[in-house]
């Protein structure tokens, strides 16, 4: 049964789910319980970081919005 418990835990972890729903979900009287969860969850500034990465890049026209790159185009020089 513990197993399962700390199967289900993890799992909540890498899907990103926050500490406190773990610990209710696990039903966790102290927030130190579940501690043990939080490295596995993904780095939340790593993720921050892609997303305005992300954004800086839809809004400069590099980027589609679906996540496609746009090729720059170089304007041609007049051989001068």
């Amino acid at each position: 049964m513990h197993d399962l418990r700390r199967t289900l835990g993890s799992n909540m972890a890498m899907s990103n789910q926050s500490l406190q729903i773990i610990g209710k979900a696990l039903g966790h009287r102290s927030a130190k319980s579940t501690q043990v969860y939080a490295r596995l969850a993904h780095d939340p500034v790593r993720q921050a970081m892609q997303v305005a990465q992300q954004q800086m890049m839809t809004a400069a026209g590099l980027v589609e919005s679906k996540g496609k790159v746009v090729p720059i185009r170089k304007k041609k020089t007049s051989g001068r």
